[in-house]
């Protein structure tokens, strides 16, 4: 039987650096004086199949593994510590260029974990390992590669690359990030609140924190030109300033402003949080179509064969204080904040 292939509207309408460098202004959205609601709470209808052992709910966010149907899984998180705020992560939005992976199962291997394990669709004796762990104000994801200990000696044949997996980290079950406040359909896709999000979600370019309503934004010919998701802008990838933007084959809205840390994040709608994603090296990072966002991410090192590679990434959920983020990724991401210094002038 053919597999159907999900959108990516329609799959995610189903879920819900230090700043020595960095002198932009660090001006906020106006905080708001309405009250918060509480982000959304799983329920059994939400198809839990796993949940992690937390060793400290009061400070660490709890996994909870989601089944969606049977090639896609999500993994959702509620933060005790930034208020409204919801994860739900899917692992992983199908579409042209990505490695695609069907579900095999869930494990709960040690606290604050859950690890999530995929059969490669094209090199079925290959399993892909993602292993997202929780602590104080983060979830990270870390992914690689093994082989079915079931497989056929004379079937395995490991290829010279591969794609990575498509991520998508995802917050239209948050109140107090998603646009409009509202974490129920449409989640503020409507013209008249959508772009609030845009203007919340920044990246660090040589002006320091810079919000995305004021990058060079290219329009996507995933909708006509004059389309209200066009006029503004309402999704756009970005590269850093050691990458050409005419370097390798990138989406048409990919902007001409450029960062210096691989990081994108969003404030909340009261101005007093944050969320960031980061990761080591990325081939680009998205503000995407809903209220999420996107790492595009390499196996890395690239020099090692692929069974020896991995891929990282990091949410940071915390308060609005962009300097304490950029420590922390001084400490999580030491070689990611090292690659400004091979900035190329001309993108």
């Amino acid at each position: 039987m053919k597999k159907k292939t999900i959108s990516r509207r329609t799959l995610l309408k189903s879920s819900g650096v230090a700043a020595a460098f960095l002198t932009g202004t660090g001006v906020f959205p106006a905080k708001s004086g309405r009250a918060l609601a509480v982000a959304p709470l799983l329920h059994h209808e939400d198809n839990v199949i796993a949940k992690s052992i937390n060793s400290d709910s009061s400070q660490i966010p709890t996994l909870y593994g989601r089944l969606h149907n049977r090639q896609i899984a999500f993994v959702s998180a509620i933060f005790p510590n930034v208020a409204g705020l919801r994860l739900d992560a899917c692992t992983y939005e199908p579409g042209e260029g990505f490695l695609r992976l069907d579900l095999l199962g869930m494990a709960v291997p040690d606290d604050n974990q859950i690890v999530l394990s995929h059969r490669l669709r094209k090199f079925p004796w290959l399993i892909h390992v993602t292993t997202l762990t929780a602590a104080h104000g983060s979830v990270e994801a870390v992914g690689r590669l093994t082989i079915d200990k079931n497989a056929k000696v004379g079937d395995v044949k490991i290829p010279d690359s591969l794609p990575a997996p498509n991520m998508c980290w995802c917050f239209q079950k948050s109140p107090n990030f998603v646009a409009g406040g509202v974490a129920a359909p449409p989640y503020g896709e409507i013209p008249k609140d959508y772009p609030n999000w845009i203007e919340r979600c920044f990246i660090f370019t040589e002006n320091g924190q810079t919000f995305l309503d004021k990058t060079q934004r290219q329009k996507t010919d995933e909708m006509p030109a004059d389309d209200p998701r066009n006029n503004p802008v309402w999704t756009q990838h970005y590269v850093g300033v050691w990458q050409r933007i005419n370097g390798e084959q990138l989406p048409v809205n990919t902007s001409r402003t450029r960062y210096v840390v691989p990081v994108v994040g969003a404030t909340s709608n009261d101005g007093r949080f944050l969320v960031a994603l980061a990761s080591d090296s990325p081939r680009y990072v998205a503000q995407a179509w809903h209220t999420c966002l996107h790492h595009v991410v390499n196996w890395l090192p690239a020099d090692k064969p692929v069974m020896e590679r991995q891929w990282r990434m990091k949410l940071y959920a915390m308060q609005n204080e962009p300097i304490v983020l950029m420590t922390h990724l001084a400490g999580d991401f030491p070689d990611a904040m090292k690659l400004k210094d091979h900035a190329i002038a001309t993108p």
